[in-house]
């Protein structure tokens, strides 16, 4: 047959052809890509193996380090030095009792430590044995948010006390003024008496209702008051200091955790300027960038030592202490004490204190 439905042979022919040779460039085209694509592939590979090995090297160094912490803190426990500076009530506590003032011979209460003092202790050991600083930094900063939660702890338990005596100191002062008028006179007697509002404040049980009889109960009765009057605001006081030095605690354990926090970030932004200049070159803009922000960091860290060491003037004058240095709104740093020529409180600035180091006032803690 010269035609095949219609259409002749060498047209068919033709037509396979011109699609053999379309099929062989698109396959000779794909070859092409797979083969230019073959690089790529292979710093794919490469990549992928390099992110799983720092991802293994991460979990490896996070591992390496918790174990080393756990054993610092098993080293720590153990230390013979640490057992001689126990006190008694942590020894106790190890043993599984409670501490009491049957266990001591003298009677001395024991002063029960806070759970701050004991990390307190293993941050310093941990420094002598060259912790990494990420486990300095996470020691630091428990340290930190306990004494802060201390902190608001005694402060409301001052406020409540102060809540709670103040009724008490109300109602005392009331009796020892009744029963001093009283005791002024007979007929001062005799009216306090008569009056229920005024004689159910004293002790009617013991009374005679005869002024000289009375007289040495009464006396007793607005001396008692006074010496109520007098051991409530010493427990005030006892409680507010208490309160006061719980913040002041704090306040120091929170400036010396950001100290520890930006040592960590300042040798993590040296090495890594360190590894930039290495591997893009000194004066590439990697490593331009990488110094920028290493210096940034070493800043920021000479002024958070100097607030540790020199706290920024306190807003509240009620948790000054006095003979302690503070920093100025200015950088200048000076003594709280009193000014021997006006009698006032105040700052008194003297020349050999150093001023804040130039940037910030008072950086923020990340």
């Amino acid at each position: 047959m010269s035609e095949l439905f219609g259409a002749p042979s060498g047209d068919i022919a033709a037509q396979k052809l011109r699609e053999d040779a379309l099929k062989s460039n698109l396959d000779a085209q794909e070859s092409l890509g797979r083969i230019a694509l073959q690089p790529v592939e292979v710093q794919l590979k490469q990549a992928q193996t390099r992110l799983a090995g720092a991802e293994a090297g991460a979990k490896e160094l996070a591992t390496g380090q918790a174990a080393q912490e756990m054993q610092l803190e098993q080293d720590f426990v153990k230390d013979p030095q640490r057992q001689a500076q126990m006190t008694f009530a942590e020894k106790l506590e190890r043993q599984g009792k409670i501490a009491t003032t049957d266990d001591l011979q003298d009677g001395r209460v024991p002063t029960l430590p806070s759970e701050a003092d004991y990390f307190e202790k293993f941050a310093a050991y941990a420094r002598s044995r060259n912790a990494p600083p990420s486990m300095l930094t996470k020691i630091t900063d428990k340290i930190a948010t306990i004494r802060e939660k201390e902190a608001i702890a005694a402060k409301d338990q001052a406020i409540a006390y102060q809540d709670e005596q103040k009724g008490k100191a109300e109602q005392a002062k009331r009796v020892s003024n009744v029963a001093s008028a009283a005791a002024e006179s007979p007929a001062a007697y005799m009216a306090i008496m008569g009056n229920p509002a005024t004689s159910r404040l004293l002790p009617l049980k013991l009374l005679t209702g005869d002024y000289n009889a009375d007289l040495p109960m009464l006396k007793a009765v607005a001396a008692a008051g006074q010496d109520s009057l007098t051991r409530m605001e010493n427990l005030r006081k006892e409680a507010d200091d208490v309160s006061k030095d719980k913040l002041r605690m704090a306040q120091k354990n929170k400036a010396n955790a950001d100290v520890v926090r930006q040592e960590e970030e300042f040798q993590w932004r040296k090495k890594d300027a360190e590894m930039k200049a290495k591997h893009e070159g000194p004066y590439a803009v990697g490593a331009s960038e990488a110094n920028q922000a290493l210096e940034e960091s070493r800043r920021v860290l000479s002024i958070k030592r100097h607030l540790e060491q020199y706290p920024a003037y306190p807003l509240d004058d009620k948790t000054l202490e006095l003979g302690k240095a503070y920093t100025a709104p200015d950088g200048r740093v000076g003594v709280y004490s009193k000014n021997p020529s006006t009698g006032e409180m105040g700052l008194s600035f003297l020349p050999q204190y150093p001023r804040r180091p130039s940037g910030v006032s008072a950086p923020k803690g990340p």
